[in-house]
């Protein structure tokens, strides 16, 4: 019942303020299984067992020009070449580690969020991961590769 009543208050017909207990988020997978899949194929500078592969996260707001958000991933590695994938704890201090940092705000973008992602893993790895976004407005998620 409490639930119940959460969610009636929540519910709202009209534009929402950013601030205080009474925004509401909305949750957007990743189109398809994962976001990316791909090889860890990039040399690390000064380390060449070390591959990285580097990415640029937009998020794109259906109707807000200024919008919350944040993002959640999932990463998983693969050891027969990409046919199956299994999940990786990043810190649990393993050879596969995801970072996922804001953009800068300089040349920001009306609707648009930009977030920058590297996996790290042994060179060419089979490395995928999955993205989450909590936004104040319904969004749509692109991944690029930037290497």
């Amino acid at each position: 019942m409490r639930e119940a009543e959460q969610t009636m208050r929540e519910m709202k017909g009209s534009a929402q303020r950013t601030a205080g207990a009474s925004v509401r988020y909305i949750r957007t997978n990743n189109a398809g299984t994962y976001a990316w899949t791909g090889q860890a194929d990039t040399p690390s500078p000064g380390a060449p067992t070390v591959g990285n592969a580097y990415f640029e996260i937009t998020l794109t707001s259906a109707n807000a020009a200024v919008f919350l958000n944040d993002l959640v991933f999932e990463l998983f590695k693969s050891t027969d070449a990409g046919a199956t994938y299994t999940q990786v704890d990043p810190t649990a201090g393993g050879d596969v580690q995801f970072f996922l940092q804001p953009a800068a705000p300089i040349g920001i973008t009306p609707f648009e969020t930009k977030w920058l992602a590297s996996i790290s893993a042994p060179i060419n790895t089979y490395v995928a991961f999955k993205l989450q976004a909590l936004t104040t407005d319904e969004a749509t998620i692109t991944v690029e590769r930037r290497d």
